[in-house]
């Protein structure tokens, strides 16, 4: 293999309940909000400030192109600040995609390398501009650079599934 050729795991999870996800990223950024206070001496009167910050390091929108076309959306992105090496996991929604793996850094050298710390996990999220049919989204790793494409629904399914039961009229 090329040394400018990165291999990795991109796995693919459909996801119709956006809270799976949207609590795994809470859940890391209550993580780090709460180092970054026990950090400063455990003050109080900064929690905003330590949310803020800890949310910009572990949850961005990710910077990409993204393309409409008549049967579906196609996404192009730079993985620069991904891990890549310890795999990608797509979590794709009907209007969103969320890209959860492992920060890097570079050294002085430019060369990347894994994020330390008990917090090395990221997320990156990417707003579609149209319904996605998310059971049907294909990916290509290209060295760092990941191409996606998701067909258009062709219906929505509806956000609960439940019954309503009706009394006596």
């Amino acid at each position: 293999m090329s040394p400018n050729v990165v291999e990795a795991h991109v796995k693919i999870v459909p996801n119709s309940d956006p809270s799976t996800v949207d609590q795994r990223m809470r859940e890391a950024v209550a993580r780090r909000a709460f180092q970054i206070f026990e950090s400063r001496g455990g003050g109080a009167g900064h929690e905003q400030q330590d949310w803020s910050l800890a949310e910009s390091e572990i949850v961005r929108p990710l910077s990409c192109g993204v393309l409409e076309t008549q049967h579906g959306v196609e996404v192009a992105m730079d993985l620069a600040g991904f891990e890549v090496r310890r795999g990608i996991e797509i979590v794709a929604e009907p209007h969103r995609l969320v890209l959860c793996g492992f920060g890097s850094t570079q050294d002085e050298y430019g060369k990347a390398r894994p994020k330390k710390g008990p917090f090395p996990e990221i997320f990156r999220t990417v707003n579609l501009p149209a319904a996605v049919d998310a059971t049907k989204i294909e990916s290509v790793l290209r060295g760092h650079v990941l191409q996606i494409r998701v067909p258009k629904a062709t219906r929505l399914a509806p956000a609960y599934g439940g019954q309503v039961e009706s009394g006596p009229a």
